[in-house]
């Protein structure tokens, strides 16, 4: 905890106060101010007064000085303004299987992508784009799941929503693991002529979420 700084002029007396009452007890003991004259109640009435009016009041008045110039030179701390909260997407157990079904489609057709032209190149384009179009049937899942099934809902991993999602989620990630497995055999060896059968092999595969009239 951070103690606050005492005020000059409260520091300012104390000094003067105190250096004032050495001096005059000093010149008591030396008998340059005792007066045999005056009562001793009027030297001990002087031991105090004298110090406070010779030494305190000059101290407070430096004290004063010195916080009045410690206000103007001190800034007032501006309050900076605060971020704004991030915004954090609640992401539920449906947000992450449709992310996870999102994931290896990218990445499928990113790895295409970068293979070169050839027929079988243009071959594995036609695998990417049929995996694309199961998405929005993955995601059309995922929404009805969120809607039936929050995610605090008892045993929400043996609905059948969930079961048919989850079994997408696999699919998409078997059908990605096989495409960057041929398309090191096709950067090796474009010409390769058993990557057919394995294009064709892909293509039966492939998760199948929409309904044969979509």
């Amino acid at each position: 905890m951070t103690r606050e700084r005492a005020p000059a002029w409260r520091t300012g007396f104390v000094i003067g106060y105190g250096l004032a009452m050495a001096l005059h007890l000093l010149l008591l003991v030396t008998g340059e101010l005792w007066n045999p004259a005056e009562g001793a109640a009027v030297q001990v009435v002087a031991l105090f007064i004298a110090p406070a009016v010779l030494g305190g009041l000059p101290g407070l008045a430096v004290g004063l000085a010195a916080d009045r110039l410690r206000g103007r030179k001190s800034p007032v701390p501006q309050q900076l303004p605060s971020a704004p909260p991030e915004r954090v997407r609640d992401r539920d157990a449906w947000d992450r299987l449709l992310t996870a079904c999102e994931g290896p489609v990218r990445r499928a057709e990113d790895v295409t992508a970068a293979l070169p032209p050839s027929p079988a190149r243009d071959w594995l384009a036609q695998i990417t784009e049929a995996m694309r179009a199961e998405l929005p049937a993955a995601r059309s899942l995922a929404e009805t799941g969120k809607r039936l099934h929050p995610p605090n809902t008892p045993s929400i991993t043996t609905q059948p929503v969930y079961v048919r999602l989850k079994a997408a989620v696999e699919q998409f990630a078997a059908a990605e693991r096989r495409i960057a497995e041929v398309a090191g055999e096709l950067a090796a060896q474009p010409d390769l002529g058993r990557v057919d059968d394995q294009l064709r092999l892909l293509e039966q595969q492939l998760p199948h979420l929409r309904s044969p009239e979509a």
